[in-house]
């Protein structure tokens, strides 16, 4: 019988060095999309989109722990970054299970803490900008993106060692 190959059966957030297991409700991955600027010149019929470089990568999670490491941390100040991991269990038809790492670091760039109400479950967002990504699944890295150092390894390929080359770093 069909039926899907891999279906995400639980994860676990890691921030600050603890452990969130049992308080993160949702996580949401940063979209790596291309940064494109039309160009359209003489010969050409439509524009093109010419790439240039990634737009930023962003990301939030959600949690039901309110603890003094999520609540502070937000910083003011360039520098100060903090960086989570996701780890995740995908389970196959057939009852494999598959690991998924993904580590990031950034600038916490938003603290919600939504309503609160008695006797409800009040959930806190955290939002962050990436200055790093790295996601490996079943053992394999399918994107390392380090922004400060202008590497991005998709699939142990750095795509951008050639361009770093040229101009001299």
């Amino acid at each position: 019988m069909a039926g899907p190959r891999l279906v995400l059966k639980n994860q676990n957030l890691f921030f600050g060095g603890k452990s969130y297991a049992g308080s993160v409700t949702e996580w949401n991955p940063p979209k790596i999309t291309a940064n494109t600027e039309e160009f359209r010149a003489g010969g050409l019929d439509t524009a093109l989109k010419l790439t240039m470089g990634m737009n930023p990568l962003d990301t939030d999670f959600t949690v039901i722990s309110f603890d003094p490491v999520l609540l502070g941390a937000v910083y003011a100040r360039e520098g100060q970054d903090a960086s989570f991991i996701i780890r995740q269990a995908y389970e196959d038809w057939d009852g494999t299970i598959t690991a998924r790492e993904v580590i990031m670091r950034g600038k916490v760039t938003e603290k919600d803490e939504g309503t609160h109400k008695a006797g409800q479950q009040s959930n806190l967002k955290i939002s962050m900008n990436l200055l790093y990504y790295s996601d490996t699944f079943g053992g394999v890295l399918v994107d390392e993106i380090d922004v400060i150092n202008m590497v991005w390894n998709k699939g142990g390929v750095d795509s951008l060692s050639d361009i770093r080359t040229a101009i001299g770093m």
